[in-house]
């Protein structure tokens, strides 16, 4: 499957847990005349819902307005899940106009931080150096510039780092979560990059530059063993070290 696709389905994952309950029995309510009857009372998750909007032609890879209009009318004014869409949107739809500003970000978040190497910086042995470049707008009195890299100095993780952006697929982004990365790291990161190889690149540094020593392959391991992962022939090759 292509590049698109993959990350459709990612968002529609991404945006169907930014729906309760409630707001899927007002989606749905509001889809009664598109899906019979029989089959909306079946419906329990919001992934379901889309799927039946799919089947109908109110949702595609490149169709996104019912669904951004069933977010707006039925999700109670919140616009994380319209965000994630709209993340999307603005990497695969030509001539996409946001209706939510990328830069509405929650309070005490003034900044997204991503994660780089610097070339040419020497790495003392058993430890990675990976720097990070601030983008947004910084707190009042402390030093806002695109220039501004802070240190990150722990465990060399480099070839775990590697052997992960090769072999995780779609569950990527569970993947990161179950990390602890916060969420709008996460999709500001998706925003800014192209490929699913590069964003989980630029995860896994903003991770490692969040932990600092505490950075280690048993937590890679732990997260890849989650309930939300379930990617344990992954986990079996990093304890053996077979990657």
């Amino acid at each position: 499957m292509d590049e698109r696709h993959n990350s459709y389905k990612d968002m529609l994952l991404d945006v169907s847990q930014k729906i309760n309950e409630d707001d899927l029995k007002r989606m749905k309510f509001k889809c009664d005349q598109i899906i019979k009857k029989r089959q909306n009372e079946k419906i329990a998750q919001a992934t379901e819902l889309f799927t039946a909007l799919e089947e109908r032609g109110y949702l595609s890879e490149t169709n996104l307005n019912y669904l951004k209009d069933l977010l707006k009318t039925c999700c109670g004014g919140k616009i994380d899940g319209i965000r994630v869409l709209e993340n999307y949107e603005r990497i695969y739809i030509p001539g996409f106009v946001p209706s939510v500003p990328q830069n509405q970000a929650p309070p005490g978040l003034p900044g997204q931080a991503h994660a780089q190497f610097i070339p040419g910086f020497p790495q003392p042995p058993g430890q990675q150096i990976v720097y990070v470049v601030q983008n947004g707008n910084a707190p009042p009195g402390t030093h806002n510039t695109s220039q501004h890299r802070q240190r990150y100095e722990g465990p060399d993780l480099s070839k775990e780092i590697s052997f992960l952006c090769k072999s995780l697929g779609r569950d990527w982004k569970f993947f990161i979560r179950s990390l602890g990365l916060p969420e709008d790291e996460i999709e500001m990161i998706s925003c800014d990059y192209r490929t699913v190889r590069e964003r989980i690149h630029q995860c896994l540094l903003a991770w490692q530059h969040q932990e600092q020593q505490c950075a280690s392959r048993d937590k890679l391991i732990v997260a890849l063993r989650h309930s939300s992962v379930q990617r344990n022939d992954l986990a079996s090759k990093l304890e053996e070290g077979r990657y």
